[in-house]
């Protein structure tokens, strides 16, 4: 009604088109002036693939192509409104909707330049977002030193909300299975990248720093979610059980008399003694449920964990030789239950045992049974003699 009773002559109409023009123009350019500039200083700190993504973003192009396009036509507009003798009153209702569309397209505009920002959804837009439909192994690289250029700086709350960036951005592209069958190696190199993080902490020196720790876990944490899915999927994950197993042995050998390295040493040990165990009762359920022959060529291989479980363990008696803390010798013992009794009974290892199967679970970590025992039953003498070595200082 408001509309219908306002009497609209040219000079009214051009007034309203050259102030709006004004306007658009001038808050447009400011806000993509100030979000470019926003946008370089961040690329110099992280690295320019996000300043070549960003004047690739579609939200960029749709929000400077749509102001474009409504200076244009309100330009035409004051031209052309002077020689139109009766003004059609929905123009100026047209004008008015056009106007708040484009203060309103800022919403989304500023929302992306943010999750620039965000160390987490730039890792995302680097690697997932802006994909467009082929997976580049360089942007992985480039996610890659972004993170670590936070390692070295020591914005680990920045470098963990990376590690959660390509954590996600491997979830979301892992769920396309057509990519997934055309670049498993693309799929690997995430991985790998993730489990060079957690190293470049304990190679920068930067495990001791406020939240070292918490990158640290945030790596084994993005390993262990990635490996979940690949064995739900019945794929290798001896890459990232690997993986997994450096990142331990090499945090377990720092000497450093830091409260807070030795808790988190016990913390750490627990938490991938039960990961690694939880891994390893997924297999054998998968094995025992889709009933395959233990000797012939399988796509899910368990032998590789007994390695690993070899590697923790001298690890953790390392470790307890060095700070005679006695949660070691409990963590070795909930090893060995886990080692050999991983579905909550024996009769896993008793059915190899008795069908004579023995050299598949075991691999080329032993070739008998008998020097199975024999391996046992050193690492047996070997925690009691540091059992009596605690009993003995008491």
């Amino acid at each position: 009604d408001m509309l219908i009773n306002i009497n609209i002559d040219d000079n009214t109409l051009t007034q309203y088109l050259s102030t709006a023009t004004s306007s658009i123009a001038a808050v447009s350019g400011i806000v993509i002036t100030i979000t470019a500039i926003i946008i370089q200083h961040v690329s110099a700190e992280r690295g320019y693939v996000l300043m070549d993504i960003f004047f690739k973003d579609k939200i960029f192009w749709i929000y400077l192509i749509f102001n474009m396009a409504v200076i244009v036509f309100f330009v035409l507009g004051i031209l052309f409104v002077p020689s139109i003798k009766n003004i059609p009153k929905i123009l100026l209702f047209i004008s008015i909707l056009v106007m708040i569309s484009c203060f309103a397209m800022l919403i989304p505009y500023m929302l992306r330049v943010i999750d620039y920002l965000k160390p987490d959804k730039c890792i995302e837009l680097v690697l997932y977002k802006n994909s467009n439909g082929t997976l580049d192994s360089r942007k992985i690289y480039s996610a890659y030193k972004i993170i670590k250029k936070f390692i070295e700086l020591g914005e680990m709350d920045a470098a963990i909300g990376g590690i959660e960036g390509l954590k996600n951005s491997f979830i979301k592209l892992y769920s396309n299975k057509e990519k997934l069958k055309n670049n498993k190696t693309y799929f690997n190199e995430i991985t790998g990248n993730i489990g060079l993080l957690g190293l470049d902490v304990l190679k920068c020196h930067k495990i001791g720093a406020p939240y070292g720790d918490k990158v640290l876990k945030a790596s084994v944490d993005a390993l262990c979610k990635i490996t979940e899915l690949k064995i739900e999927d019945g794929k290798n994950v001896h890459c990232e059980i690997e993986t997994i197993t450096m990142i331990y042995e090499e945090f377990m050998s720092i000497n450093d008399n830091n409260n807070r390295i030795k808790s988190f040493k016990i913390v750490f040990t627990e938490k991938i003694i039960e990961s690694i165990g939880e891994f390893f009762k997924k297999e054998v359920e998968i094995i025992k449920i889709e009933d395959k022959n233990l000797d012939d060529n399988l796509s899910i291989d368990i032998s590789r964990y007994y390695d690993t479980f070899k590697d923790i363990m001298s690890s953790i008696i390392s470790e307890y030789e060095r700070s005679k803390d006695n949660y070691y010798l409990w963590s070795l013992k909930k090893l060995f239950e886990t080692l050999y009794n991983p579905d909550g009974n024996y009769e896993f290892i008793k059915n190899i045992i008795t069908r004579n199967r023995y050299r598949f679970i075991l691999g080329k970590m032993i070739n008998t049974l008998n020097h199975t025992l024999k391996e046992i039953d050193k690492l047996k003498e070997k925690i009691e003699c540091l059992d009596y070595e605690v009993k003995d200082t008491m």
